[in-house]
């Protein structure tokens, strides 16, 4: 599981740690990154030089940035499956 951080604040917020413990605890592998910019060119960026990723999850759909419509319909176009695990404003 790649986990991609955009922006994020340091050190990390304890959500992430507990979610980081959870898979340690269950024996899944991840890999974290963190950039800055905005998530949705950071998304592209990543996807670009990790081909094997399939599922996207995002807290929100509106934080892909501007377009963030365009985005995900692209994306999905070319087969990726987003899940928006805290809105219900985007699909």
């Amino acid at each position: 599981m790649d986990i991609l951080l955009a922006n994020a604040p340091r050190p990390p917020e304890a959500l992430l740690h507990m979610l980081l413990i959870g898979l340690e605890g269950r024996g899944v592998d991840y890999r974290l990154f963190s950039a800055t910019g905005e998530l949705g060119g950071l998304i592209a960026q990543h996807l670009r030089r990790h081909r094997s990723i399939s599922q996207i999850m995002v807290a929100s759909m509106p934080s892909l940035g501007d377009g963030w419509q365009v985005k995900v319909a692209n994306l999905r176009y070319q087969g990726y499956r987003f899940c928006n695990l805290l809105d219900s404003g985007g699909h």
